[in-house]
């Protein structure tokens, strides 16, 4: 396993094995960035591997960014030194458990579009129906302002993303959210050389 120190760039259903394979040899992290989503600023995360697990305090994002990935056309990843135990979950189990949560909402997804799909608010449909909503609702819908890919509401909603998928679904399905564009053609991808902040 290569751990230069430049970026290289992966498709999103690679990462977990990428972690696995490169925590075979002790502690590792990896800088992981979404790259390919037009006007939305690129999102990130730094995952650590030590021993193949997971600290138990990242568990949480770690998931997350293991479901994230596989819808993720492609990411930038970069090595970095790290130590340390981790006393968590091993990253093969995570990298199992993220397909299997991403097969329930294959069918939800599949009716909103793909990564890049653009969700647009049917501004009269949610004023008749604000008042019946639970309170998961309002800061899905605050996210999917018209311009930003359902991949980048799905990061940053506060819900694990089978359950983000899930309600917004049901907002396209009631009309609440249209589908403003459907996922564009593939593009090739430019990774800039500077470094992924914090």
């Amino acid at each position: 396993m290569d751990r230069g120190r430049g970026q290289r760039v992966i498709a999103g259903a690679e990462l977990g094995d990428v972690l696995i394979a490169a925590a075979a040899d002790g502690s590792v992290a990896v800088r992981v960035e979404a790259t390919d989503f037009g006007a939305e600023r690129p999102f990130g995360a730094r995952l650590v591997v030590a021993d193949g697990r997971v600290p138990r305090d990242a568990e949480t994002e770690t998931r997350r960014w293991l479901q994230l990935a596989r819808w993720t056309p492609r990411l930038a990843i970069a090595f970095e030194s790290a130590r340390g135990d981790a006393q968590g979950d091993s990253i093969a189990e995570l990298w199992r458990e993220s397909e299997e949560l991403n097969r329930e909402v294959e069918e939800p997804l599949a009716r909103i579009g793909g990564p890049r799909t653009v969700l647009v608010a049917d501004l009269d449909r949610m004023t008749e129906q604000v008042g019946s909503w639970p309170a998961e609702v309002g800061p899905i819908l605050r996210l999917a302002d018209g311009v930003r890919p359902l991949l980048g509401i799905v990061a940053k909603a506060p819900f694990p993303p089978n359950v983000t998928v899930r309600i917004l679904a049901r907002l396209v399905s009631g009309g609440v959210l249209l589908v403003g564009s459907r996922e564009p053609e593939e593009r090739e991808t430019v990774v800039s050389p500077e470094p992924i902040e914090d």
